[in-house]
């Protein structure tokens, strides 16, 4: 039920790279700090959950 309200703050943020975007959305990162958030993705990135690819 929450990911609808998510969708819908996504389309501010689709200038994003649509990975990115993926992996925000897959983590919840589109509420509190930013920059924090941005932080977390990069960490995440770097290794990423076996499920996730």
């Amino acid at each position: 039920m929450s990911e609808k309200k998510k969708s819908n703050k996504t389309k501010k943020e689709i200038q994003r790279p649509p990975s990115l975007m993926a992996v925000q959305a897959k983590l919840g990162l589109f509420d509190g700090n930013k920059e924090n958030k941005k932080k977390e993705v990069h960490e995440f990135l770097k290794k990423p959950p076996l499920g996730f690819l």
